[in-house]
């Protein structure tokens, strides 16, 4: 069995300057004596303007890998092309090339 993780809160928001900015805390889902080692990815998902509409965009905007016992801290800054309206954003955790724990914003704080 694999070292399971929960994202146990996460926030997203748009600074002052209009940039997008993140923190997540994971931690392992029972106590371990071994620590947790993976990935975790911000996705956003945006609106572009093509050449005769909207179109709905997934970017994969940070990838951090990690190993951590017992919980692990990410914050940083999620740079997106200037002018883009973000609908969601979604923080997840892979482990072994599994993804193990998804959390979805639906609605972003500025």
């Amino acid at each position: 069995a694999g070292s399971e993780v929960v994202v146990e809160s996460a926030e997203v928001i748009q600074g002052p300057n209009g940039e997008w900015q993140f923190w997540v805390l994971i931690t392992q889902s029972s106590v371990q004596k071994r620590s947790t080692k993976g990935i975790m990815r911000l996705t956003y998902e945006y609106v572009g303007h093509g050449a005769d509409a909207s179109i709905r965009l997934e970017e994969v905007v940070d990838e951090v890998p990690f190993e951590f016992l017992y919980f692990k801290r990410f914050e940083g800054n999620a740079p997106l092309p200037p002018g883009v309206a973000v609908q969601s954003a979604r923080i997840s955790v892979e482990i072994d090339g599994k993804v193990v724990a998804n959390q979805a914003f639906t609605s972003l704080g500025a």
